[in-house]
């Protein structure tokens, strides 16, 4: 951290002097200088990284001109935790290092950059160096873990499911979109042939992007308790099944999009998706939802977020 606000660091722009390369910045197509401000403040791919590991923090941050000043704020800065024990502190320090380290990998190693592949290894990192801490929640904070969560302000949230129907080859495909309040944007059931539960999973991840794409919605999580799936997808290690296809699809249009994720769920947390997947796989409905579709799945939508 030291190097970085004292613009020390062997950035390719404080090399560019001394070396005969080039200093354009290797992580994003803006062509623009890779100095320690673009590298880790405002290169596009390290935004969407910033976005989606501390999405808390990115409005803050980007009220500053330059990266060193928001360092300098940290320790006169409210919005920040500074003591030792922060999990906050902890967590913009980790993503500092880790956008070096891709960084490194990207430019000597030559790695193919992804930010997908990128942001799975790196929750796991985060998840380990900013532990839960267990004590001071109380029941209801227990209880929130098994309940959807909202998404950030302005960005929606689209949970997905399949039902599949073996003895006749079909699936049952729901999607939910919900923004950072909890409230019912819009609904969607599809059905589609398929041979196992795998392809039926990832039709829905497939079919949900291609749905978000004809909204325009630009801000997006995926959310899916299909965890083989969004594994395959994050980390661009494409399994042997007959869905290879079109897990390679998906990892097409998340590139394109760098304020979309996908994200793993457990299935308790999916309640409302799997209800609908489950309506649509017994009774062959398709179609688009604009309002609520039915009483019934307003009351599991409305119990899915208790507390927003």
């Amino acid at each position: 951290m030291w190097k970085v606000i004292h613009n020390t660091l062997p950035v390719k722009n404080n090399l560019h002097h001394t070396t005969n390369t080039d200093d354009i910045c290797v992580l994003c197509n803006a062509h623009r200088a890779e100095d320690v401000n673009h590298l880790f403040f405002t290169c596009p791919f390290v935004v969407a990284i910033w976005r989606a590991c501390l999405p808390q923090h990115l409005d803050h941050l980007q009220k500053f001109a330059t990266l060193q000043e928001w360092i300098i704020s940290w320790t006169i800065d409210v919005v920040i935790n500074f003591s030792s024990e922060s999990p906050s502190l902890h967590g913009m320090i980790a993503t500092i290092w880790y956008i070096w380290k891709y960084r490194f990998k990207v430019h000597y190693q030559h790695e193919i950059v992804n930010p997908n592949s990128t942001l799975h290894p790196f929750f796991h990192y985060l998840a380990n160096i900013i532990p839960i801490s267990h004590t001071s929640h109380n029941s209801q904070s227990a209880e929130h873990n098994h309940h959807w969560t909202p998404p950030p302000p302005d960005t929606l949230k689209i949970n997905i499911d399949a039902s599949f129907r073996k003895p006749f080859n079909l699936a049952g495909i729901a999607m939910l979109t919900r923004n950072s309040t909890g409230s019912y944007v819009a609904g969607k059931r599809v059905l589609k042939r398929v041979n196992h539960v795998h392809q039926a999973e990832s039709w829905a991840l497939l079919e949900a992007m291609h749905w978000a794409e004809q909204q325009n919605w630009k801000k997006v999580v995926f959310e899916s308790d299909c965890e083989n799936v969004v594994l395959s997808v994050n980390e661009g290690l494409l399994p042997s099944w007959q869905s290879s296809p079109l897990l390679h699809k998906c990892v097409q249009p998340c590139n394109l999009h760098s304020n979309w994720s996908c994200v793993y769920i457990p299935r308790v947390c999916n309640k409302a998706t799997d209800c609908l997947a489950k309506f649509v796989g017994r009774t062959s409905s398709t179609g688009e939802w604009r309002q609520v579709p039915s009483a019934s799945l307003t009351i599991k939508i409305a119990n899915d977020v208790p507390y927003v």
